[in-house]
């Protein structure tokens, strides 16, 4: 039950962890995981205590036996914080890109699938740690 639980908060929430703030640029890196993109990189920039952009790519690669799937997204987006702390919600956009293969091992064929679309995101989350460039955490929901 427990993995379940687990497995579910992880496919609806996106984890990001060492986002550094630099305090005198206001800008931020980060990394982080969730579903379905396991890998996540971005950087942030803070223009206010109220507002403020991303960028990210997220990633997806899987390879199993003669099968493989590559999902990718690159994404910008602006995040608003009402109340001036952690919470935030935002908006953006990105171009998602999606690449299955299989190859039948008996005659050697490939299958192959590719797939573009063009994405709006809304998020909402949370984010806090240490302020003046130290490491911060959030979860949102995307």
């Amino acid at each position: 039950m427990k993995n379940l639980f687990i497995k579910f908060f992880l496919m609806f929430c996106g984890l990001t962890v060492g986002n550094q703030v630099f305090a005198e640029s206001g800008i931020g890196l980060n990394v982080g995981t969730g579903l379905p993109y396991v890998g996540q990189v971005g950087a942030n920039y803070v223009a206010s205590d109220k507002l403020s952009f991303y960028a990210e790519y997220n990633i997806l690669d899987l390879d199993v036996d003669s099968a493989s799937v590559s999902l990718t997204m690159p994404e910008l987006g602006v995040l608003y914080h009402p109340f001036a702390k952690a919470f935030f919600i935002g908006v953006g956009f990105g171009q998602q890109s999606l690449e299955v293969t299989a190859t039948d091992d008996f005659t050697n064929q490939e299958v192959r699938a590719d797939v573009d679309s063009t994405n709006a995101i809304a998020k909402v989350g949370w984010m806090g740690g240490k302020n003046n460039g130290g490491f911060w955490f959030g979860v949102d929901f995307a």
